[in-house]
């Protein structure tokens, strides 16, 4: 497997990990910061490391759906005979999601659910109601980076309807919040 990723100082590090019935093992990092990544130079890593691994070892390299990491599974295909590429399914599925989230009606949607999450998660009375009524449950917050997230946080609110329904029919919800909209209205 083959994983390209960027730090938070920006730097550019490709990992390659190694799949077998024993499980999945770390192989390598490359930082390739100051390389120009298309699929010459991603073939180029992706050999070495078949070689590096032994060819009769290796029956499927998994990377993500760049087109640089394609052309070169696709090349590295035609030179290793008895080899597959495949892009990852999980980032396929997320790229999909991405597609669907950005649908008018579905990014509010998202947009109000990450709001109500926020708002939660950001009052310390609002958390604690929220977890009487949901039993200590969580909610799912989403990652700014996977977009499956959106989907699993909406769902969670899905779930526990009921409880956030109650929890703003409780007097604790009526008190807190009306605070809060006065306060609002105060400052502007």
């Amino acid at each position: 497997m083959c994983d390209g990723w960027s730090t938070q100082n920006r730097k550019c590090i490709i990992n390659f990990f190694v799949y077998s019935p024993q499980g999945t093992i770390f192989l390598k990092s490359v930082d390739a910061s100051d390389k120009y990544k298309d699929s010459n130079y991603i073939f180029g890593l992706m050999n070495e490391v078949v070689d590096q691994i032994g060819e009769k070892r290796v029956v499927q390299i998994v990377t993500d759906n760049g087109s640089n990491y394609k052309v070169a599974g696709l090349k590295l295909m035609g030179v290793r005979k008895n080899l597959y590429w495949t892009p990852c399914a999980a980032h396929c599925i997320d790229l999909m999601l991405k597609d669907i989230a950005n649908d008018p009606s579905i990014k509010l949607l998202i947009q109000k659910s990450q709001e109500l999450t926020c708002f939660i998660y950001n009052h310390g009375w609002a958390l604690s109601l929220m977890r009487t009524e949901t039993r200590n449950e969580e909610l799912v917050r989403p990652a700014i980076t996977r977009f499956a997230t959106n989907f699993f946080a909406l769902g969670s609110i899905l779930t526990h309807q009921d409880d956030l329904k109650r929890m703003t029919n409780t007097r604790g919800w009526e008190e807190n919040y009306m605070k809060i909209t006065k306060i609002e209205k105060m400052q502007m």
